[in-house]
């Protein structure tokens, strides 16, 4: 998907790649953020989905990808495959920031390579250049300057530029002291001129100093004079000095050529180091909304629960004000392909439907959302925009020829699985053409294989909308009693603009908001008055709703106490059963040790029809079969393989009494023999079991018939979606797992899996 500037800059998308980039640390992923576009191959936002949840994962546990300040040195690797080239020292330092910081991220990288797989093929093209670091590190100190013993050449010339230094510098005070005592010279202490080391004089003692006259200062007071017994000093400084430059060349362009052999892994590691700091500079602010990343629709699916949008909350962090941003819960079917969107001015509309089309592209894009985990996005092939003023001066264009001219680049492009914006439609012309234009291009739009969302005032639409099938109105809530809007979306049902309401709540005299009720008609009126008062009704049975589920939310975390208690009562559950023991006689092994629990035979076992209990279930059974090597136990209709130390028998149980299975048991134990193995696939179980919306109660003994099943039919491993929502369902499965010793283990999904919402169980 390709947007325009345009696109970007009106759904605000513009807005969030320039706050990206304020947690860059690259000058190339700067590149990639600025030249950041929505995916819509499967398979990249696939693995683009996967590395964003990668990365929210290595967040939550307190670590980072170890990025430092880089600077850009593509010019610098560009002069260094030029043969003879000299880089200075600078910028060798900076290339060698660059090879540390690449090190360092393919360590973290490689150290968390299990729960960073989508990771590792980018390794290929992020280098370890050892011999690059270790030249630079001989050559270049931490001060970005060549070391002394870089050569053992320029080792011996600096030895020896020292003690010239230290040798001319000793003269001079003493010569300066002298003079001092004589009152002529200044308090001012020796200086270089032209690179030679000189005294001040009083202008007017300059004669009496035998030596060269190099400069005199501003005011003419004083004369700065090179004395003639460190002219030869001076001229071996300068010598040596001329030396110390030309062994540094020649060190930095043998350095240099050095880098140059390395330029194409360099190259490599500065694109993937300029990737890998954009994705997490995205990271970096989808945490500051705690986003996460949402499932992705196959079949065009939009659930949006707690949405926000981005750039409202960017802006109610920046704004000195109190903001209240609330939250969008919307949601469409794959059949419901137009959205008419009404409601009073500064209702939310054009929010609303740009938090929509924002929030796609940044899915898109990588970003995680500040929405609910439950929350689904479908895959766009394309954004189309309508929003604001597109008048041009230049070209002659009034507001509303541009929308034609719009309206016609939109119908000449693709729009199969495109999402086509519209904001208040109908304007610019006549209304009852112009919301009949805006109609048609909606059912070209439909036609073509686009989903259209749209805000207006129009009460053609609203009709067109309930009328057609396919397209659904839907209203920004209005407050009746205090005249302003909620913000609150709802669905089904079309918006009254209140423009007489707010007319008059502004200050419109009352002789005029009464005269155009009158001319606005008794039936346009009445019609208006009846859309209110649904609101109103609404907005009544929605506070009704929210009353409820706070008090269901009660009885929630009254149940799950209860079913805590119950939970501590089945833990000593156990003390009910006892293992079975060896017949006498069989008591030991062939070589005469005492038998274990786990070298149990089959004829000790207790008869077919005995009543028996797995380690671990509370569920009671019936062996029904017995083989060399495992029992075969009846559960709840179930049919489930066992080892022999895993059966226990019911302490209470009558000696030699024995229970009937079910029917269709009675005949598998006559038939066991032929029917070896059959039984785990004689029922179906699905690979997921949803309990949102559940009691834990009856959540719990949902969960623990669904494991049985699973073990029974042999499914390594299963997903239970209970939805984050107050943590009570949660905290159900969590405990109820953790009774069962017939599992392998459990654990959170990773966000690319569900997140929060849903616990993975490993069952083999």
């Amino acid at each position: 998907m390709q947007l325009t500037s345009d696109v970007r800059e009106k759904i605000g998308f513009e807005t969030i790649r320039t706050e990206t980039e304020q947690y860059l640390y690259t000058p190339t992923g700067r590149q990639w953020i600025r030249t950041l576009q929505p995916l819509s191959l499967d398979s990249a936002l696939d693995e683009r989905r996967r590395q964003m949840g990668e990365l929210l994962w290595l967040s939550s546990t307190g670590q980072s990808l170890p990025f430092s300040r880089l600077e850009d040195v593509q010019e610098a690797l560009q002069r260094a495959s030029i043969q003879g080239a000299m880089l200075s020292a600078i910028q060798c330092y900076q290339i060698r920031d660059h090879v540390v910081v690449a090190r360092k991220i393919r360590s973290k990288l490689l150290s968390n390579r299990e729960q960073l797989a989508t990771f590792m093929p980018i390794l290929r093209g992020l280098h370890e250049l050892k011999e690059v670091e270790a030249s630079i590190n001989g050559v270049i100190n931490e001060r970005a300057e060549v070391k002394n013993d870089a050569s053992k050449e320029l080792r011996v010339i600096r030895s020896d530029l020292q003690k010239t230094k230290q040798k001319i510098r000793s003269v001079v005070d003493r010569m300066l002291k002298r003079l001092r005592s004589k009152g002529m010279a200044p308090e001012e202490g020796a200086t270089l001129r032209e690179g030679r080391l000189v005294i001040p004089i009083y202008s007017e003692h300059k004669r009496q100093v035998d030596g060269l006259l190099q400069d005199i200062s501003g005011s003419g007071k004083t004369s700065y004079v090179e004395p003639k017994e460190v002219v030869d000093l001076n001229n071996e400084i300068r010598l040596l000095e001329i030396q110390e430059t030309r062994e540094v060349e020649r060190i930095l362009k043998e350095l240099t050529s050095k880098i140059g052999q390395y330029g194409h892994e360099l190259e490599t590691n500065e694109a993937t180091l300029g990737f890998l700091d954009g994705l997490q500079a995205m990271l970096a602010l989808s945490r500051r909304w705690d986003g996460v990343i949402p499932a992705l629709s196959p079949d065009e699916i939009l659930r949006l629960k707690k949405a926000t949008n981005p750039t409202l909350l960017l802006a109610k962090e920046s704004s000195q004000q109190e903001l209240t941003v609330v939250p969008l819960h919307l949601e469409l079917d794959p059949s419901e392909r137009a959205l008419v969107i009404t409601g009073p001015n500064a209702g939310g509309k054009s929010v609303a439907m740009k938090t929509v089309g924002l929030l796609c592209v940044m899915h898109q894009s990588g970003y995680a959302l500040p929405l609910d985990p439950d929350s689904t996005l479908p895959k766009l092939q394309q954004l189309y925009v309508d929003i604001g003023d597109e008048q041009s001066i230049e070209n002659d264009l009034s507001t509303f020829s541009s929308r034609l001219k719009w309206m016609k680049e939109t119908l000449e492009s693709p729009m199969k699985g495109s999402l086509v914006l519209i904001d208040e439609a109908g304007t610019g012309t006549d209304p009852e053409e112009g919301g009949a234009l805006f109609q048609a291009f909606i059912e070209a739009c439909l036609e073509r294989g686009a989903r259209v969302i749209t805000t207006t005032h129009h009460g053609s639409l609203k009709l067109f909308a309930h009328d057609t099938k396919g397209v659904v109105n839907g209203a920004m809530e209005f407050n009746q009693e205090t005249l302003s809007p909620t913000y609150t979306f709802h669905k089904n049902t079309p918006g009254s603009s209140y423009a007489f309401e707010i007319a008059s709540r502004m200050g419109v005299p009352p002789s005029v908001t009464k005269r155009a009720r009158t001319l606005l008609g008794t039936q346009t009126s009445e019609l208006s008055s009846l859309l209110q008062e649904l609101e109103k009704k609404l907005h009544e049975t929605q506070q009704l709703k929210k009353k409820l589920e706070k008090r269901q939310q009660a009885l929630d975390e009254i149940e799950a106490k209860r079913a805590a208690k119950r939970g501590k009562g089945r833990a000593s559950q156990d003390d009910d059963t006892v293992p079975i023991a060896p017949k006498k006689g069989t008591g030991k092994t062939p070589n005469g040790n005492k038998k274990s629990a786990s070298t149990l035979q089959k004829e000790d076992l207790p008869p077919i029809g005995t009543e028996v209990r797995l380690v671990g279930s509370q569920t009671p059974g019936i062996l029904v079969d017995v083989t060399d090597r495992y029992a075969i136990v009846e559960m709840n209709g179930l049919q489930i393989k066992s080892q022999f130390d895993r059966l226990r028998l019911p302490k209470n149980r009558k000696k030699g009494v024995t229970k009937k299975a079910s029917k269709g048991s009675m005949k598998r134990m006559t038939l066991a023999s032929s029917a070896k193995g059959t039984q785990s696939g004689s029922f179906e179980v699905k690979t997921e079991l949803d309990i949102r919306g559940k009691r834990a109660t009856t959540a719990e003994a949902e969960i623990t018939q669904y494991i049985d099943k699973a073990i029974a039919k042999g499914l390594p491993r299963v997903d239970i979606i209970h939805g984050k929502g107050t943590g009570v369902l949660m905290g159900c499965v969590k405990d109820t797992l953790a009774k069962r010793t017939d599992i392998q283990s459990f654990r959170v999904a990773p966000y690319d899996e569900g997140g929060p919402g849903k616990t993975i169980v490993q069952l083999s």
